[in-house]
């Protein structure tokens, strides 16, 4: 964590994942409450910064939750949950990849950073 404060813009995505998440509770839950501190955040200070900080998030450049599962079924039971809750897409989205085979996880790891390397 010191290194992501240190290194970081405070501007910078954030991609939360949640591994094997099945029909994606875990996942609508986090997003409901960051959805949730955010608006409270806001609500209760008029402080400039944290309005923008709202604002971005609302607009979805600042979090994304994404739900992993092997299970194909996985994507179609997770995202009517989610938009039915309100954390729908740009907060939440589905991944179907074979948690079973490490070499996937690292493929899929190694493109997220060489994706915000590049940016």
């Amino acid at each position: 964590e010191g290194d992501r404060q240190n290194n970081s813009n405070s501007n910078d995505p954030i991609e939360i994942w949640d591994l094997g998440c099945g029909a994606g509770r875990d996942v609508c839950y986090l997003a409901e409450q960051i959805q949730r501190l955010l608006h409270n955040s806001t609500c209760s200070s008029s402080n400039h910064h944290l309005e923008q900080q709202h604002r971005r998030c609302q607009n979805n450049n600042t979090v994304t939750i994404l739900g992993i599962d092997n299970h194909k079924g996985s994507a179609q039971r997770c995202e009517p949950l989610w938009k039915n809750r309100g954390v729908g897409s740009p907060w939440t989205k589905a991944l179907n990849l074979n948690l079973n085979k490490l070499d996937l996880v690292q493929q899929q790891l190694l493109l997220k950073q060489q994706h915000q390397d590049a940016a």
